[in-house]
């Protein structure tokens, strides 16, 4: 018997993956979260970060296609929104997004580094967060 036929029979004698994980195996049945990255400009440059944002980055999201992306949050019937980037709060528009996101009913999370809030012009951003909820 060559390898290949020897891996095939070793693979055979295992049962199928979802068999394995059984009632552990949750799917939704409907996706209720949008997740968006607006942007890839940090206050850092980390080297573990798998978009590779940092202060040298510059490409961010257009306010022209945040609406779409609200748009597409109100047809489709979404709960969430998650903002991602870099450091989402370095959009200008990341506090006009997050209004209207709030305003749209959606319930809305930000993937921050948290210490966005102690760089200069950022320091309002956790009174934002409280006053939106």
């Amino acid at each position: 018997m060559g390898y290949i036929e020897e891996v095939n029979e070793a693979l055979a004698a295992y049962p199928p993956f979802w068999q394995h994980v059984g009632e552990y195996r949750l799917t939704e049945n409907a996706l209720d979260t949008l997740q968006i990255n607006i942007g890839l400009k940090c206050n850092l440059a980390c080297k573990h970060c798998h978009v590779e944002s940092s202060p040298a980055r510059t490409e961010e999201m257009s306010r022209e296609t945040l609406e779409q992306c609200l748009a597409v949050f109100c047809d489709r019937g979404f709960k969430t929104i998650d903002i991602t980037g870099g450091a989402p709060e370095m959009n200008p528009n990341y506090e006009w997004f997050l209004r209207e996101a709030v305003d749209a009913g959606a319930s809305v999370m930000t993937r921050s580094n948290l210490s966005i809030c102690k760089e200069p012009g950022y320091e309002s951003i956790p009174e934002l967060w409280a006053e939106l909820g």
